[in-house]
């Protein structure tokens, strides 16, 4: 602990082994973005859910076409 508080950056690094343990898949973050990081930012957030979405949809295929096999690792 320094002479100004604890460290944010070593909390957050126990928080995420926190939520690790607790199997969440939820990561909140506050941001305050500019303009031009906003627009940005919905840009990656688009691309993802686009990609999520076909992902997703992919394997709903795969699961109705019979197709589903079982690995064991």
């Amino acid at each position: 602990m320094s002479a100004r508080g604890p460290d944010p950056l070593e909390a957050f690094g126990e928080l995420v082994v926190k939520r690790k343990k607790s199997n969440h898949r939820t990561v909140r973050l506050r941001l305050f973005p500019n303009r031009y990081e906003e627009e940005a930012l919905f840009g990656i957030g688009l691309a993802c859910a686009s990609l999520w979405n076909e992902i997703s949809y992919e394997k709903r295929q795969v699961f109705f076409g019979g197709e589903l096999t079982i690995e064991e690792g």
